[in-house]
C-alpha cells in the first residue's frame, strides 16, 4: 500500500519547462566546437581576349557608319597604339578629328537607289574609307541613313572613268546630200606669236616685206571664264528609265574640264528645282565677259502647240507644272549677263530660229582669226539639239548616245578654237548617218542674240 502511493506521483505528467536561453559564452562555445568548412572559391571569368589592331579598326569603322564618334575614336586610338603605322586607322581617325575642308568647288549629286556613302566615296573621292568625310561635308549625322532622291554635295569634280579618245575616222565624211557647207577651213593665224628675228638663209624662208609696216593691233579683249551646267537623267521616278544620259553627262564633264578648262556643275538625275536653282545662282555671278554652256540629256516633250519641255527626274507624266518649259530656259539665259550662252540638248528645244547663213559666208572672205574675233565680240544665244525627244543609244556599240558620241568625238579630235557652227558641221553628218535624228543648230528666238557664236578654246591655246 505504501509502495503504491510512492510510485503513483512519478506517473503523473510533468509540466513543460520553458526553453532556456543559452548564455553568450555557451553560444560561442558551441560555434567553436562546430567543424568549419571553408567556402568554395567562385570560378574566375576567363579574361577577354585582347583585340588586335585590325579588329579595333573594324570596330571603329562600324561605329563611324552609324555616326558614333566617341566610340569610334576610342577604338581607332587603341588600334594606333598597337600599330602606329596603320593607314586605315589614321585615315578614319583623321576624319573625326579634322574639319571637312576639302575645297570650295563641288557639284550636286542625287542619291540613287542602293547608293551608299562608302560607294560614293570610292567613286568620287577615290577611297571608300573617306565616307565619313563626305558625311561631315554634308552635315549628315548618320552616314548609313541616306535616302534615294536626296541631294548631296560632292567636293571637286566627278571621278569618272576616262573616256577613250575616239579615233579620227569615227566621224565619217559628210554624205552626198544637199547641205549647207561648213565654213572653209583656212590655216588659222597664230593667236599670240612673238616676232622672232629671221636668221635662216633667205632661200629657206622667203621674206614677206609689206610696203608699209602694219600698225600694231590693240591686245584682244579677254575671253572671260567658261562655265557649264551638265545635266543627265536616267533614274526617272515616274517615267521610263534611260540608259546613257548620266554616262554621257559624266563624259561631257570630263572633256570640258580636262581639255577646255570649263568650270563644270554636274547634275545627275536632277529635279526641276535643282536645275532652276543652279541657273538662278549662276545668273548672279556671270559677268559680260563670261560664257555658259548648258548640256541636257534626258526625256523631252513637244506638245501640240509646238511648246517644248524638258522632263526632270521628278516629272509626272500628266502634270505640266512639274516639267521644265524650254521657254523658261530661254527667259533665264536672256537675262544672264554672260556674253555667250549655248544650250546643247540631247532631247528637244522649241523656240528656235533658223541661223542666218551670212555669218558662214563672211568667214570665207576674211582671215580666220579676224572672223573669230568678230563673232566673239558679239553676244550670242544659240541652241543645238539632237532632233529627238530623248537620247538614242548608239547601235554601233559603246555606252553613249549617237548625239553624245558625235559631240565627244568632235571635241576630243579638235585642236583649234572651235565655234559652235563649225562644231555642228562636224557632228551633223555622223548623227544623220547613224540615226533617224535630224540635229538642229539655231539662234534662240527672243533671247537677244546679236550674231556672235560660242567658242570652244582648248587649254593648249592658253588665251582664256
Amino acid at each position: 500500500m505504501v509502495l503504491a502511493l510512492l510510485i503513483l506521483p512519478s506517473c503523473q505528467p510533468q509540466p513543460e519547462l520553458p526553453e532556456r536561453q543559452l548564455e553568450p559564452w555557451e553560444v560561442a562555445e558551441l560555434e567553436f566546437d562546430t567543424e568549419w568548412v571553408p567556402p568554395k572559391p567562385k570560378p574566375k571569368k576567363p579574361a577577354p581576349a585582347r583585340k588586335n589592331a585590325r579588329q579595333y579598326v573594324r570596330e571603329g569603322y562600324r561605329f563611324l557608319l552609324v555616326g558614333k564618334e566617341r566610340e569610334a575614336r576610342r577604338a581607332l586610338q587603341a588600334a594606333l597604339r598597337q600599330a602606329p603605322q596603320n593607314r586605315q586607322a589614321a585615315l578614319l581617325l583623321g576624319q573625326i578629328e579634322g574639319a571637312a575642308d576639302i575645297g570650295s568647288a563641288f557639284f550636286h549629286y542625287r542619291i540613287r537607289p542602293n547608293d551608299t556613302l562608302t560607294e560614293l566615296a570610292e567613286r568620287f573621292l577615290g577611297d571608300s574609307l573617306k565616307f565619313y568625310l563626305l558625311a561631315k561635308y554634308n552635315n549628315l549625322p548618320n552616314p548609313s541613313r541616306i535616302a534615294a532622291g536626296q541631294v548631296i554635295k560632292i567636293p571637286g569634280k566627278p571621278n569618272v572613268p576616262p573616256t577613250p579618245r575616239p579615233e579620227p575616222e569615227v566621224v565619217p565624211p559628210p554624205p552626198a546630200v544637199a547641205d549647207a557647207p561648213a565654213p572653209p577651213v583656212e590655216s588659222p593665224a597664230p593667236l599670240a606669236q612673238p616676232d622672232v628675228p629671221q636668221t635662216a638663209a633667205p632661200e629657206a624662208q622667203p621674206p614677206v616685206a609689206p610696203a608699209e609696216p602694219a600698225p600694231a593691233e590693240p591686245p584682244a579683249a579677254p575671253l572671260g571664264r567658261d562655265y557649264a551646267v551638265v545635266i543627265g537623267i536616267d533614274a526617272y521616278a515616274h517615267l521610263g528609265q534611260l540608259d546613257t544620259a548620266v554616262t554621257d553627262a559624266m563624259a561631257v564633264t570630263q572633256v570640258l574640264e580636262d581639255q577646255y578648262g570649263f568650270n563644270v556643275i554636274f547634275l545627275p538625275d536632277a529635279t526641276r528645282s535643282d536645275i532652276v536653282q543652279i541657273l538662278d545662282n549662276l545668273s548672279a555671278v556671270l559677268t559680260p565677259q563670261d560664257n555658259l554652256l548648258i548640256y541636257y540629256a534626258g526625256h523631252g516633250i513637244i506638245d501640240e502647240d509646238e511648246r517644248g519641255y524638258w522632263l526632270p527626274q521628278d516629272a509626272l507624266p500628266d502634270v505640266r507644272s512639274e516639267w521644265l518649259a524650254t521657254s523658261e530656259i530661254t527667259k533665264i539665259v536672256k537675262a544672264m549677263a554672260a556674253k555667250h550662252v549655248m544650250v546643247i540638248a540631247d532631247s528637244c528645244y522649241s523656240g528656235t530660229g533658223v541661223r542666218n547663213g551670212a555669218d558662214d559666208q563672211a568667214a570665207a572672205g576674211e582671215a580666220r582669226q579676224a572672223y573669230l574675233e568678230r563673232i566673239d565680240g558679239l553676244r550670242s544665244r544659240t541652241v543645238m539639239t539632237s532632233g529627238g525627244l530623248k537620247p538614242v543609244v548608239d547601235q554601233g556599240g559603246g555606252r553613249h548616245s549617237v548625239f553624245a558620241k558625235a559631240f565627244l568625238t568632235a571635241l576630243y579630235t579638235n585642236g583649234e578654237v572651235l565655234e559652235g557652227q563649225r562644231l555642228f558641221a562636224k557632228m551633223r553628218p555622223w548623227i544623220v548617218v547613224s540615226s533617224s535624228q535630224t540635229p538642229v543648230y539655231a539662234n534662240i528666238r527672243q533671247a537677244e542674240h546679236e550674231g556672235g557664236d560660242f567658242l570652244f578654246v582648248p587649254r593648249s591655246h592658253n588665251i582664256r
